[in-house]
């Protein structure tokens, strides 16, 4: 099972297992999901020549297709705790100071903010302009 970005592919699942229950058997999948950013990933489940794409799939009648149609996957949002300056006199004006944000759920460690879709941005309370900080990646 992949799931993510436009084709269904961007993330893969590992450990998957596919459940057996009463009725019809073979009804569930139960798999480990790596890390990653961002909400309503469509699924992609393939299986030999077979791949259905959670967004994709149409007119397949009997089962839960329909409701496989609309399954995704978000992970939790980011959530900003502190904010800590590398700098002890004030950020240059000209830029390139470091600053570090700690929270939770940035999305997987070495991975650019630029790939996970990450804008880290500031500016003055009530004033304008934003700025935006260019080169943030995971730690």
């Amino acid at each position: 099972m992949t799931f993510g970005g436009i084709n269904g592919v961007r993330y893969t699942a590992s450990n998957c297992t596919v459940l057996r229950s009463e009725g019809k058997g073979n009804e569930a999948m139960h798999c480990s999901i790596p890390a990653g950013v961002g909400q309503d990933h469509p699924i992609r489940v393939s299986y030999g020549a077979w791949s259905f794409l959670s967004s994709a799939v149409v007119g397949i009648v009997g089962g839960s297709a329909e409701e496989f149609q609309y399954a995704r996957v978000s992970f939790a949002p980011p959530t900003l705790e502190r904010a800590e300056l590398e700098v002890t006199s004030g950020l240059d004006t000209a830029g390139g100071d470091y600053f570090i944000l700690h929270g939770s759920n940035f999305g997987p460690a070495g991975e650019p903010a630029s790939t996970a879709n990450i804008t880290v941005s500031y500016r003055l309370v009530g004033q304008t302009p934003t700025y935006v900080s260019p080169g943030c990646t995971v730690r």
